[in-house]
């Protein structure tokens, strides 16, 4: 049985970026397949996103699925557990990096500050707000406390310098831990790409709002 596991990157960044992550996961498994999905973070259709994760995880044999999601890939994840596939709904784990769960403030300061079509598609998926976890799978959130970044002068101190840390966390979530890098190091830090390996391996921890 392999896992195969979907990486999906943030807004301004493109599949590129989640190489390094992808290379370090695959290092811990031979049999853990992973897939960088490229899209335009502004102008993607999420029918096209869906189909081709759909794609990947259509295999006849017992695989498990699982989706790493980096800020805004982690609200694509969640969208596509809402298309209800038969994929879909056989995913048993989303890794979310920085991924404002509840809503992002950021985004939700310019869409009231500056024209609606800046960030077009993905500004109204960060902006939307969400009360809780409701799905079957497991949703592991990992943030980052290092209040540096081209957004930290919005965010405030207990951020990634993008996302506040109280956005990754919602209700109905199966873990949180924190680790002191910023939004981008999020994808860079090898202590951070050892602890998604743990948790696709199951081997970690239970919810943990302290400093790691």
């Amino acid at each position: 049985m392999k896992t195969k596991i979907a990486i999906l990157h943030g807004i301004f960044m493109n599949s590129a970026a989640m190489l390094p992550l992808k290379k370090r996961l695959e290092s811990h498994s031979i049999d853990w397949d992973c897939k960088a999905f490229q899209y335009n973070s502004f102008t993607f259709n999420l029918n096209t996103i869906f189909d081709e994760i759909d794609e990947f995880f259509c295999d006849e044999q017992d695989n498990e699925f699982i989706i790493v999601g980096w800020s805004l890939g982690g609200i694509i994840a969640r969208e596509y557990l809402n298309k209800k596939s038969k994929q879909s709904e056989n995913v048993s784990k989303i890794i979310t990096l920085g991924t404002p769960h509840t809503t992002s403030g950021t985004a939700e300061l310019i869409a009231r500050k500056l024209p609606r079509f800046c960030l077009l598609k993905s500004l109204s998926l960060l902006a939307t707000k969400r009360k809780a976890w409701e799905y079957n799978c497991e949703l592991h959130s990992i943030a980052g406390n290092l209040n540096y970044g081209f957004f930290s002068i919005l965010t405030g101190g207990s951020s990634d310098g993008a996302v506040k840390i109280d956005e990754t966390q919602i209700p109905g979530m199966k873990s949180h831990k924190i680790f002191n890098v910023n939004h981008t190091g999020l994808i860079l830090s090898k202590t951070v790409s050892k602890a998604i390996a743990g948790i696709i391996s199951k081997t970690h921890h239970p919810v943990n709002y302290k400093n790691s």
